[in-house]
């Protein structure tokens, strides 16, 4: 059982305002699982897994831009109601060829309520709002190739279709016209995603890598017209192994891509972009 209490005052000394609210919530949750051993022969094995989660957290608060709840009983409230979701997934995993690959391959269900998302408010600026209901379905897929010479490879493919089941808002042009998004696919969420790779990863020595991650063409907006296109980057890694320690150098996003990747929340058409080219290292010391 899951049990949460939040409270919230604001005040504007200077016009002279406050605001306070507070809300209680009491939640069963479960997340039940199993796995099913199908076939066993020495070190490799095929195995099939099944999982139902039933979840719930209290909403993030933003104290930059306030929130204003798009209507019903909640309306006017400091605090949204706690995002609610119940899934399902199941499929298959197994190694093989004296665990030379590893694989797995599954699919999932879930049932999503009061996602927190970005509006335009009737006074012109930004606001959170709870987004109704939503659903998210997919299958992803992997495996991984142990190979001679201390080379791994591996190669994965998601695809994940995230829609709006229920979800009602003012339309960002300010006319007051409420809008339906009910079967839009969520914005800034891409149907595709796949990753390839290749690494030298020996107990002792030099080893490094190559990595390419593409993203597939996602909407822009809720009204679904603004579609982007897809992208790929590509990272390098690099660096040097003892048994004691090891020191890596990544490079990551080699191209330079600033695509959009994930809506802001402070207005309308603005976004969060991809992270520029960058370097980063790192030393791990085993105790």
């Amino acid at each position: 059982m899951n049990v949460t209490h939040e409270s919230r005052n604001d005040a504007d000394p200077g016009a002279g305002t406050a605001e306070s609210d507070d809300r209680n919530e009491v939640r069963l949750g479960a997340n039940v699982g199993a796995t099913v051993t199908a076939w066993q022969r020495g070190e490799d094995t095929l195995n099939l897994y099944v999982n139902y989660r039933d979840t719930f957290k209290p909403a993030a608060i933003d104290f930059g831009i306030g929130e204003a709840d798009a209507g019903g009983a909640d309306a006017g409230r400091l605090i949204l109601k706690p995002e609610t979701s119940r899934s399902v997934e199941g499929g298959v995993k197994g190694r093989f060829f004296n665990r030379r690959m590893e694989w797995e391959a599954s699919g999932f269900f879930m049932n999503f309520s009061n996602l927190v998302v970005a509006i335009l408010g009737q006074d012109g600026n930004p606001h959170l709002t709870n987004a109704g209901e939503e659903q998210f379905k997919g299958f992803e897929g992997g495996a991984s190739f142990f190979l001679p010479h201390d080379l791994i490879a591996r190669a994965n493919y998601t695809y994940h279709d995230a829609r709006f089941t229920r979800f009602t808002a003012l339309a960002d042009d300010g006319s007051g016209v409420i809008e339906n998004f009910d079967g839009k696919r969520i914005e800034v969420s891409p149907q595709h995603l796949a990753a390839v790779s290749v690494f030298y990863a020996p107990n002792h020595g030099l080893l490094g890598g190559v990595s390419m991650n593409y993203t597939g063409s996602r909407f822009l907006d809720r009204d679904n017209n603004i579609l982007a296109e897809g992208f790929p980057t590509v990272d390098l890694s690099a660096g040097y192994r003892t048994p004691r320690w090891e020191i890596r150098v990544d490079a990551r996003n080699l191209a330079d891509r600033r695509d959009p990747v994930a809506e802001s929340e402070f207005g309308d058409a603005q976004y969060y972009l991809m992270t520029s080219r960058r370097v980063e290292g790192g030393v791990t010391v085993h105790f």
